[in-house]
């Protein structure tokens, strides 16, 4: 028996939340990009004392504070975005929503898509997740975190939608 094609209906009916791991992934990536932000504090911070620099007292403990809002941000926004992530895919539309502190929604019609791409970095690929980059005419739309196979198949199924347009158009044209 071959294997079932899936319509648009049976793949997304209602808005979908992240898989739970997209929040590992995200603390993860913070972590590095925090570790980076220290490293370049200190090296200013380094080069500063150094120079015998007159304001030394002030920088220092504003790199403290914004040490400290970051510490709070990397902490609170992988769980604020994680409960703010939606995401609906229908034949007609791609319809997001996320966010963290403002929260934001894009609705991408499905026939403007130009180009899918799926990206796994290394640490998306350790859990298990992808993104998917939609190209259309005005820019492009991230789907994040998403579950790998749950990728492959909104992609391929969004691919096999533009390749119909497509084939749609050259035969309307032939028809004229």
């Amino acid at each position: 028996m071959p294997p079932k094609e899936h319509t648009w209906s049976e793949i997304m009916t209602e808005y979908k939340m992240l898989n739970h791991k997209s929040i590992y992934s995200m603390y993860i990536g913070y972590i590095i990009s925090f570790i980076f932000l220290i490293i370049v504090f200190y090296v200013i911070y380094y080069l500063m004392n150094t120079h015998n620099y007159e304001y030394l007292e002030y920088v220092k403990y504003s790199m403290g504070i914004l040490i400290i809002i970051s510490l709070i941000y990397i902490i609170i926004a992988p769980h604020i975005y994680y409960h703010h992530y939606r995401y609906l895919v229908t034949n007609e539309k791609i319809d997001i929503k996320r966010g963290i502190i403002i929260l934001r929604r894009i609705l991408v019609p499905v026939e403007r898509i130009h180009q899918v791409e799926i990206t796994k970095g290394p640490i998306n690929n350790i859990f298990g997740l992808a993104d998917i980059e939609i190209t259309t005419a005005g820019g492009k739309v991230r789907l994040e975190f998403l579950d790998s196979q749950d990728a492959e198949q909104i992609a391929e199924l969004l691919n096999e939608f533009v390749r119909s347009m497509i084939a749609n158009r050259g035969s309307s044209i032939e028809q004229q």
